[in-house]
């Protein structure tokens, strides 16, 4: 029976004294010195730096390559006990580049070998995270999972860079090492909760940053001696402002993709609530951020794509995320249909989580725009469970007023019928019903879901420079949404329900300059804080009607004739002497046929059909002429006339009906008729057989076989096979014996003596 490694005892010569010691001792590392990574070089024209780099990597690739080789105890002695090969392994998964960083511009030779050497650390890890490599080499699961976490072979932040580098080209074995990693040692899994409350409170810098304030933040205990800064976005430095989009953009990533290889975490995220603070902070920070990349001036363009590319690239990641999360943790079980009070769990932590984010309105906007909540109500209505139809009604009614107010899709390309929309239910504009315009002002419920794995939108790991533009909100004014006109109504109507001594033109002014909210603008003029670009206002100034523009009959009209001499509908000055109603009372001379004379020279050139009794005539073709009947002597016995007759053809008989004297008579009448013809034709014709004559087929048929025979067998008689041999009890011959079982294994293909044989045969067919 095979021993585990942990098991085993190597005996030793030391001091020539033979002395047990475990397998696993420090004793029997190798001395190996690693050498750290460093990334790449930025200026690849430095040859000194550039080779000197890729003079490490090739240390690092030799070192590798030797460590794979090593058999399993030697292996695991040297991954346990060596230092250097964990700083060697850590400072890879550190400064390795991403797939999402600004490509280095490498030579052949740089670039082959830092593939070689990913996939060597690639390979390393995933042998770390292999307890058992064949039967007789393995270790004991609890003591493997001791090893690892207790040697610190992998943390929860090694880990996470492991799903970045590695999860878009190694997924699924990936995803194997990660969750033996967790099944094998659950201290990870403390570790990762452990991790969770320092990822907000990294939310919550940033938002510092950024000179913001969150609910959150708000009921935390102010620091002594923090004093409050008024630099903003705008003010703060370049390479600050820089920091806190790579900042946003590297942790997105790598949760988005942690989550991806590790579907088990999100569980752990949900119970802390993390998907609520993250609309939070994607409500509060991504707005804020859009509108400074427009506003600030970058030192070149590159610059500016750069930023607006991480800036993208944080959106989409923090998208996934919260998907990820709602997928895993309230849509998944429902779909694998698991028990009745687990799907209702699931259903009402769905309904409270979106109601505690249905006031994040951007977020929602932004999320349905890859993701779509219709899914969600499809996958309900589907199942078994019991969903209150009225409130995730009013959750969708948010979520399509939130896109309707914030979001922006691409038009679809092509026909309109190939996909797209412009809202969330598809309808061209918001929905009439606006009973959620005040759940969703006020912070109610909800928010949208993408479904597991449906309409999800899929990212690819190189981005396109069409991927990295920032959505507009308004053309004009940055940050600003696109409000419809009956939303606008909306506000409008929202505010003078609770003013009613404000007049709707004071309104308009107002909701154009707080960015078309209704809870800034009741706030401000009850708290007396009106913009100053609205304290000289009247406030019961009316409302000024649009200007009326002159209304066209058939405004989208699109025809050649658009902006003619006699377009009513967009020209004023038409000659009306050129336009003549009515008939004309000129006469015309049908008789005259002077303009024919113009043609002349052409029918010259070509010929004329009008002249009578030409060529022409005679060899045209009459198209119309009907030769259906023409070889039938139809009519000949009717009692016509002689002319009739002696213009028709007279009637034959066919040769099979006719006797030795009908041939006679018609070769004779055929003779008569045939004056005309020259004496050569004159012979009498060969007689049609209707019927072939027997004895030439059966001649024509050997005539076949003989030349088949032929061809098989040069010519020469076939062999009989004697199958009679001698009469019995004489014996027979060894070629009688071996001829009868020829014909006996064989008879099925010559006759029918194995009517099941021939019945599978025909099954065949």
């Amino acid at each position: 029976m095979s021993v585990p490694l942990d098991q085993q005892q190597i005996t030793d010569n030391e001091k020539g004294k033979e002395c047990s010691n475990p397998a696993l001792h420090p004793n029997r590392m190798e001395k190996k010195y690693f050498v750290p990574y460093k990334a790449p070089p930025v200026d690849t024209q430095d040859k000194a730096e550039f080779e000197e780099w890729i003079e490490r990597l090739q240390f690092i690739a030799e070192d590798l390559h030797w460590l794979l080789q090593q058999p399993h105890d030697k292996f695991w002695c040297q991954v346990v006990f060596d230092e250097k090969l964990h700083a060697l392994l850590d400072s890879y998964l550190r400064f390795a580049p991403r797939s999402y960083d600004v490509i280095y511009d490498l030579p052949e030779a740089g670039r082959e070998k830092q593939k070689e050497v990913h996939r060597l650390v690639f390979m390393t890890s995933l042998r770390m995270a292999t307890h058992k490599e064949s039967k007789d080499k393995f270790i004991t699961p609890k003591v493997f999972g001791e090893i690892l976490y207790e040697n610190f072979l992998f943390d929860i932040p090694k880990i996470f860079d492991l799903c970045v580098l590695y999860g878009k080209g190694n997924s699924q074995l990936l995803s194997k090492m990660v969750s033996n990693i967790f099944t094998q040692q659950p201290k990870y899994e403390e570790d990762l909760r452990a991790t969770i409350p320092t990822i907000l409170h990294v939310f919550d810098n940033v938002v510092a940053k950024c000179q913001l304030e969150t609910d959150y933040s708000a009921t935390e205990p102010k620091k002594l001696g923090n004093v409050h800064s008024s630099e903003t976005l705008l003010t703060i430095s370049t390479s600050d402002f820089q920091d806190v989009l790579f900042y946003i953009a590297d942790i997105g990533i790598t949760l988005s993709s942690f989550l991806e290889i590790y579907p088990k975490g999100c569980q752990i995220l949900h119970e802390f609530h993390f998907e609520q603070r993250l609309a939070t902070f994607y409500e509060l920070v991504i707005p804020e951020l859009v509108q400074t990349v427009k506003l600030r001036t970058f030192d070149s363009i590159s610059h500016l794509h750069l930023m607006k590319q991480k800036l993208h690239q944080g959106k989409i990641s923090l998208q996934k995320i919260f998907n990820n999360i709602i997928s895993h943790t309230c849509i998944q079980p429902i779909l694998e249909n698991r028990s009745e009070d687990e799907m209702e769990s699931c259903v009402e932590d769905f309904l409270h989580t979106m109601s505690a984010i249905l006031g994040e309105r951007r977020f929602l906007a932004d999320y349905e725009s890859n993701y779509s909540f219709q899914d969600i109500m499809d996958i309900f209505s589907q199942s078994e469970c019991t969903v209150d139809d009225e409130q995730l009604q009013y959750i969708r009614n948010a979520v399509n007023t939130a896109f309707a107010t914030y979001g922006k899709r691409k038009k679809p390309s092509g026909a309109t019928t190939t996909g797209g929309r412009t809202s969330p239910d598809g309808s061209p504009g918001p929905p009439d019903d606006q009973g959620a315009v005040g759940g969703a002002c006020g912070g109610g419920a909800s928010a949208s879901w993408g479904g597991a794995g449906v309409g999800e939108e899929s990212e690819t790991a190189n981005y396109t420079n069409e991927a990295f533009q920032v959505e507009d909100y308004d053309e004009q004014v940055p940050g600003a949404p696109n409000v419809s006109p009956v939303e606008f109504e909306s506000m409008i109507s929202a505010v003078k329900d609770l003013l009613p001594d404000l007049g709707e033109g004071f309104i308009e002014l107002a909701l154009e300059e707080l960015n078309y909210s209704v809870e800034r603008v009741i706030n401000c003029i009850l708290e007396d804080k009106v913009p100053p670009s609205l304290q000289d206002l009247d406030t019961t100034l009316p409302r000024q009607p649009p200007p009326s523009k002159p209304e066209l009959l058939v405004e989208t009209r699109r025809n050649i004739y658009d902006g003619d001499e006699f377009d009513v509908f967009r020209r004023d000055d038409i000659d009306m002497s050129r336009i003549h109603k009515g008939k004309k009372e000129e006469k015309v001379a049908l008789t005259d046929k002077e303009f024919i004379k113009e043609f002349k020279a052409t029918y010259d050139a070509y010929g004329s059909a009008d002249v009578e009794n030409s060529m022409y005539d005679k060899i045209l073709y009459d198209d119309e002429y009907d030769d259906t009947y023409d070889i039938n002597n139809v009519g000949a016995d009717d009692a016509d006339s002689a002319d009739e007759l002696t213009s028709r053809r007279q009637f034959t008989t066919p040769c099979v009906f006719r006797g030795k004297d009908d041939g006679n008579e018609e070769s004779e009448s055929s003779e008569s008729d045939s004056d005309s013809k020259p004496s050569d034709e004159s012979e009498p014709r060969k007689r049609d057989q209707f019927v072939a004559d027997p004895a030439k087929l059966r001649e024509a048929a050997a005539q076949r076989r003989a030349a088949k025979l032929a061809k098989r067998g040069g010519g020469q008689p076939q062999r009989k096979y004697n199958v009679e041999g001698q009469a019995k009890g004489q014996g027979q011959s060894d070629d009688v014996n071996r001829n009868r079982t020829y014909k006996d294994k064989h008879k099925s293909s010559r006759a029918n003596h194995n009517r099941r044989d021939m019945s599978d045969r025909k099954r065949k067919f």
